[in-house]
């Protein structure tokens, strides 16, 4: 698992790197910079959400979308770290877009989106369940 996560870390990094290029070119006008940053971030994260997918759910059993409520579970820590994703997420997506005009609305679009593909493929994993809570 840690190995994923390093490739996942490296992944974001390249990102941001190339983010930060292609905003630093000075002919770039701002839809330009807008539809190149917004669909970078919106691909990438949905490299990620495929790579989670074969990296972690392939290995188990699937079967129909279900909800399971795990607001008591965990001692509130998984809140925690959906709290902690979602907030420093939104935060990478807003210094990466923020010479756009449409980073407040796109950052947490994104994000949300991004987190909520996650919960989905928990919703059809059996060992795990859509929780509602974990996306507020």
């Amino acid at each position: 698992m840690v190995y994923n996560f390093k490739k996942i870390i490296l992944l974001l990094l390249f990102l941001y790197a190339n983010n930060r290029y292609l905003l630093s070119q000075s002919n770039i006008n701002e839809n330009d910079c807008q539809n190149r940053s917004i669909t970078l971030l919106s691909s990438t994260y949905a490299g990620i959400s495929v790579y989670t997918y074969y990296s972690w759910y392939y290995q188990y059993n699937s079967g129909k979308f279900h909800f399971f409520d795990d607001s008591r579970e965990w001692l509130e820590m998984d809140k925690v770290g959906h709290f902690f994703s979602a907030y420093s997420l939104t935060n990478l997506n807003s210094d990466l877009l923020k010479n756009c005009t449409q980073s407040r609305i796109a950052s947490p679009i994104i994000t949300f989106t991004y987190l909520a593909s996650i919960e989905v493929m928990d919703g059809f994993s059996e060992g795990w369940g859509f929780s509602i809570s974990d996306l507020l």
